[in-house]
């Protein structure tokens, strides 16, 4: 029975490093040379304004006058929450 196992353990050993270290390094670093802005983390791609019908139109941003922009935004606090403890929380759903 153990000799069945060693090459098995031994072969799961080796595809594990193969395919969660290997094979990542080398796709990242074959990225960031072919494309190095976009493979590193250019946030001008994400949420770009289209103003072709052709084109998919995400959501609006609520951060303008640029898309995800946390300067404009305020984010999320308690003092903003609606809950069922709070008496403006307790009726927004019914409101909707």
């Amino acid at each position: 029975m153990w000799k069945e196992l060693k090459p098995a353990d031994l072969l799961f050993a080796l595809l594990s490093v193969v395919t969660g270290l290997v094979y990542p390094f080398v796709v990242t670093g074959i990225a960031q040379a072919a494309f190095p802005r976009q493979a590193g983390g250019d946030t001008d791609l994400i949420g770009q304004p289209f103003a072709s019908p052709g084109y998919f139109w995400s959501r609006p941003s609520a951060t303008s006058p640029y898309p995800y922009n946390a300067a404009s935004s305020s984010g999320f606090t308690s003092s903003t929450a609606i809950a069922p403890s709070k008496p403006s929380g307790a009726s927004t759903p019914v409101k909707r």
